[in-house]
């Protein structure tokens, strides 16, 4: 019956993939790289108060080129903070420290609530995740929120799963400066001299879905693992002309006027697997490994503005 569950979850997870609509987009923008799904597991996986968990994972080199935003490094490091408050609840962390041409910005981007129950009678377990993002910026509330059910079981004495699906509420954005042109023939500004401040938006709803397989190597519970991924979303897309430069004398004071807002609107997904190792040992865990996406499509309404999935490499070190 275990194994006829492992085989039904690898068909579940491929037509999901070849269902999806062909107007799909791979990833929503400014989306860096996600801290929740890949790997998690309904058990919790230190032994003591707390444990800290150190990544460092390449990533694309450009989300929404064509605004100008500046990633350039393809490198993305994390830290994740876990702590035990009672014998059922953990509270936690997650800092990214997010790289560019010219700086590297640190911020706290979830906390996480995590609740675990465990099913005598089928040796299994689930847990319930909230985690939310605590910036404001500037609104009432949390601009993104996500809810996720997670569920391990072992399969056999060396093989065991996790299943874990959630839904996230997505309010994210980012400014970016065009260039001045400016033309050097004439002391005063053209209707050609603009410099313009642009914001782009991005408000919808995701769905994300994962399974995951481990063969256990030793009684320590290293493992070879197979993650399958599925993740999809609608949203708008809105862009803001927030400031922009125009006509008058080069000495004068800028005149600056608030632009209008475009909004598009998208849908989709992609369908990823990542395969890796861990090495775990009672007070630290190493876990190398390699992501691919298997499946993805990119809507023509917003072809240019979107992030492609692509492979990457990373390495995480817990120490608990």
């Amino acid at each position: 019956m275990r194994y006829k569950r492992l085989t039904v979850g690898f068909v579940a997870f491929g037509l999901a993939a070849s269902l999806s609509p062909a107007d799909a987009i791979s990833q929503r923008p400014l989306q860096l790289s996600d801290p929740f799904y890949w790997n998690e597991s309904a058990r919790r996986t230190f032994f003591d108060r707390y444990a800290v968990t150190g990544e460092i994972s390449s990533r694309p080199s450009g989300t929404l080129k064509q605004q100008g935003l500046p990633w350039s490094n393809g490198l993305n490091f994390r830290m994740r903070f876990d702590s035990e408050l009672t014998r059922w609840l953990d509270l936690g962390a997650i800092v990214d420290a997010v790289g560019t041409s010219a700086t590297r910005t640190v911020s706290l981007k979830w906390l996480v609530f995590k609740y675990y129950r465990y099913i005598e009678e089928v040796n299994a377990d689930y847990a319930i995740r909230l985690a939310v993002d605590p910036s404001s910026d500037g609104r009432v509330g949390f601009p993104q929120v996500d809810l996720a059910f997670l569920y391990t079981e072992p399969l056999s004495p060396i093989l065991m799963s996790d299943f874990s699906v959630g839904l996230r509420r997505v309010n994210v954005g980012s400014l970016t400066l065009a260039p001045v042109v400016k033309n050097t023939q004439s002391v005063t500004f053209s209707a050609q001299d603009r410099a313009q401040l642009s914001g782009m938006r991005a408000i919808g709803t995701e769905i994300h879905g994962m399974m995951s397989y481990h063969l256990l190597l030793d009684p320590a519970g290293s493992s070879f693992f197979l993650n399958l991924l599925i993740e999809a979303g609608t949203y708008d897309l809105i862009e803001t002309v927030i400031i922009s430069g125009r006509g008058g004398n080069i000495d004068s004071s800028v005149e600056f006027s608030n632009g209008g807002a475009e909004r598009v609107s998208a849908r989709g997904g992609a369908f990823w697997t990542r395969l890796g190792v861990e090495y775990s040992r009672p007070w630290f865990l190493v876990s190398p490994f390699v992501a691919a996406p298997l499946t993805q499509w990119v809507p023509d309404n917003a072809a240019d503005s979107w992030q492609r999935a692509r492979f990457h490499v990373g390495l995480q070190l817990t120490v608990r």
